[in-house]
């Protein structure tokens, strides 16, 4: 562990932090424009702080420019200024700069994110990391940690998407396409470095700051900004050489969902005895892209549409299921397709990934709340950006196939689960950090760390 530990030392670095106008309580804060005052207090104190290879940008520059773009320009956060910093010592000087300017702050990574919350913040500042730093950086994006630890004969559970945050969405729980052998991003985590809200950094694992690292693990958002972090990592079986797959061919396609209501992994003790059976056929061996899986990795790349920022307007409206119901997919689908011609591009993500390893582990172990569910669900509805009008119907639509899809699961009130990851901002506590044991627990941990409210723009704790 220690020499894979080393070997992503040499990885990359960049994190995105955001500061607001003065507002006593830091929430709510819709309608706040720049206070020139604080803003020049906020630069003249930290200037003479930062580390060498830091900077302030302004509007224009840049380093603005990248660090102010988003994925979806809906309820998009809006900076003032940006500062570049090198170091987790820059973040954790911004952070006390900015908390004796009166000014509140949110921590971005890939810009990906997108919930109501987040407009609340109007005509701030905004601080982006990058550089090199020890083990893994708190804004290195999930690509550029996939393709690492690929060089190396390495692998771990990672975002989906190239251009998330790394660390962004393990801080929601992680979901990704090796979950069932490594559990949740999550669960690979060993140790953070934090900079809290009073601007100091802490280092929390297993056996430091306990109660921390279980809320960083699920609600980690509303804690701290992480500016470094040991990850699990594992030797890649086969170096990723390739997949093995059978084609079938059949006279009619019949939708019929019921068998993949059953366990998604079934038990050892049930499949051994199959791995005995001799092959059909003789096995045959090739070399080749499977089509339909690198049709649908390509528009995870930098360069494919869902990592096109402030092209249109996207709303996520998440649904945790136990099962999927055909007349539920087939009633979601025909709202897609009658939705007026301006929200066209809007589509139903359905993600099934293994659950083995996720299950295995400890309901209560970690902040996050929703291992047993099965499938997650989400309308992407996509709208013109700035358009009252559209963004009513995309929402109102939105909820609506929200309703069927956990209508169809059998699911009432109180009992919905929704990933804070793709949260739309009208949820309640419950159904994004789980019963009422966890958000007490976590209303807790926040009036200990974070009693101001100063992490308090995506999906907050009250």
């Amino acid at each position: 562990m220690a020499s894979t530990l080393s070997a992503l030392a040499l990885g990359l670095s960049a994190s995105i932090l955001s500061f607001l106008s003065p507002q006593t309580p830091l929430l709510p804060m819709t309608n706040t424009s720049i206070n020139n005052t604080a803003l020049s207090h906020f630069e003249t104190t930290l200037q003479p702080l930062l580390s060498p290879t830091a900077q302030i940008c302004h509007q224009n520059a840049p380093c603005f420019t990248r660090a102010s773009s988003r994925w979806s320009p809906w309820h998009a956060p809006s900076f003032g200024v940006v500062v570049a910093v090198a170091t987790p010592g820059d973040v954790a000087e911004t952070v006390k700069a900015a908390r004796g300017a009166g000014l509140g702050f949110l921590a971005i990574g890939g810009g990906h994110g997108a919930t109501r919350s987040l407009g609340k913040m109007r005509g701030g500042v905004g601080v982006w990391m990058g550089g090199r730093v020890v083990r893994v950086g708190g804004g290195v994006l999930s690509g550029a940690l996939m393709r690492f630890l690929a060089g190396r004969g390495l692998e771990g559970v990672t975002g989906v998407c190239e251009c998330t945050s790394a660390i962004a969405p393990l801080l929601g729980g992680g979901h990704g396409w090796l979950q069932g052998r490594y559990g949740l991003m999550a669960d690979n985590l060993l140790s953070a470095e934090v900079v809290i809200a009073n601007g100091s950094v802490v280092t929390v694992s297993g056996r430091e700051h306990e109660d921390l690292f279980w809320a960083l693990r699920g609600a980690g958002q509303n804690f701290g900004v992480v500016v470094r972090w040991d990850y699990r990592v594992f030797e890649m079986e086969g170096k990723g050489e390739g997949w093995s797959w059978e084609e079938w061919g059949f006279g009619a396609l019949v939708l019929h969902l019921s068998i993949l209501s059953q366990t998604p992994t079934f038990p050892t003790h049930l499949t051994t005895a199959l791995h005995s059976l001799s092959p059909l056929h003789p096995p045959q061996t090739g070399h080749g892209d499977l089509p339909a899986y690198s049709d649908f990795s390509g528009l995870m790349t930098m360069s494919g549409p869902f990592c096109t920022k402030n092209i249109s307007a996207t709303q996520r409206m998440p649904a945790s299921l136990q099962r999927l119901n055909a007349t539920a997919l087939l009633a979601a689908a025909e709202m897609l397709a009658n939705l007026p011609k301006e929200l066209q591009n809007s589509a139903l993500l359905i993600e099934a990934f293994s659950l083995e390893a996720v299950q295995a582990i400890p309901s209560a172990s970690t902040a996050y709340p929703d291992r047993q569910g099965n499938y997650l669900l989400s309308p992407f509805i996509t709208h013109p950006p700035h358009d009252a009008n559209f963004e009513e119907i995309g929402e109102v639509a939105g909820r609506r196939i929200q309703d069927i899809l956990f209508e169809g699961d059998g699911k009432g009130e109180g009992e919905r689960r929704m990933y804070v990851n793709y949260a739309h901002g009208y949820e309640t506590l419950e159904e994004v950090y789980g019963e009422g044991w966890r958000v007490e627990r976590l209303r807790g941990l926040k009036r200990r760390w974070d009693p101001e409210g100063a992490f308090g723009f995506y999906v907050p704790i009250a």
